[in-house]
């Protein structure tokens, strides 16, 4: 049943660097990232499918063997594996920047007719929770996360950090105003449809209500909307702004290197969401990566950029 598939040898070593090198070298580093992470093996033995069986199943194969050849294939190699690391820091970017949705607290009393008492009820639910001898910080900070998220149908981007939620439950401890707390949230109108058991929720923002701008570093109690001026700014993860210069992410990092990208502020910025920090990139770096484009050879670029550490 053997099919034999005729090829030139240019093209048989960037297909095999593709279907078989990359899935070896997959299977090696996942091997030895487990083996560092879990020193002990009975939890590997207890914990794991058949599904990492058959991941690492090709790490059993013997490294003497092959990395002669990867050596010998290194140019196609280090391709798949820049393509391969490219789609993981790209997921890994999509994963960091997800915030999961946020809902109202389902409750079988009576609906409200206004978005007020909601909002008033749940703040003074909070305040209850916070009192002084309670044990349910827990439950009070979660309830105070889901108002900082309502507060994204004002404005158009907002990060919620566990420091925010922190200031949130100083201040109301404190005894400040919800209206300085959240200042949002009294910008948000509701109207309802239907009745019983279905009933349809439309929240929009109130015409005319003001507008209050605070800067990022502001320490006041509005805490939802410190970063987005910044966000809005730094609007472009590594991986977009590749492909709006419509050249590669190593490429692109590359001449990142070129220019000094990564330490220009107008240019980069880190957003720090506990203990999570993701650098993201302005237009001013659009610009000044575009229009070197037209005056530079990025082939050069990317060869000066390789043999830096060498």
């Amino acid at each position: 049943n053997m099919v034999v598939r005729h090829m030139n040898p240019v093209a048989h070593d960037k297909h095999i660097a593709y279907v078989s090198h990359l899935s070896h070298i997959t299977s090696f580093m996942l091997g030895k990232t487990v083996l560092e992470k879990e020193p002990d093996e009975q939890n590997i033995f207890d914990m794991a499918g058949s599904g990492f069986a058959s991941t690492v199943r090709l790490a059993k194969s013997s490294p003497e063997m092959w990395m002669p050849i990867f050596i010998q294939n290194k140019h196609n190699v280090l391709e798949t594996l820049n393509e391969y690391i490219s789609n993981l820091n790209l997921f890994k970017e999509k994963l960091e920047v997800h915030l999961p949705a946020r809902v109202l607290p389902i409750s079988t009393q009576a609906v409200p007719n206004s978005i007020d008492t909601i909002i008033l009820s749940e703040f003074e639910k909070i305040q209850g929770l916070l009192t002084p001898g309670k044990r349910v910080r827990d439950e009070a900070r979660g309830r105070i996360r889901t108002l900082l998220a309502m507060e994204a149908h004002v404005a158009d981007e907002v990060s919620v950090a566990e420091r925010d939620i922190t200031r949130v439950e100083r201040a109301i401890k404190s005894s400040h105003p919800m209206s300085n707390i959240f200042p949002r949230l009294s910008s948000i109108s509701n109207n309802f449809e239907g009745e019983g058991a279905h009933i349809v929720v439309h929240f929009t923002k109130k015409q005319g209500a003001p507008v209050t701008f605070v800067p990022a570093d502001d320490p006041s109690d509005a805490l939802a909307i410190r970063n987005v001026d910044l966000q809005r700014k730094y609007s472009m993860g590594a991986i977009n702004l590749a492909e709006r210069l419509e050249i590669t992410p190593p490429k692109s990092k590359a001449l990142r290197w070129f220019l000094d990208i990564d330490s220009d502020p107008d240019c980069r910025h880190v957003f720090n969401f506990g203990k999570r920090t993701i650098p993201q990139y302005s237009d001013n770096a659009l610009k000044r990566m575009r229009d070197t484009l037209n005056d530079v050879d990025i082939l050069e670029v990317w060869r000066n950029y390789q043999n830096r550490a060498k």
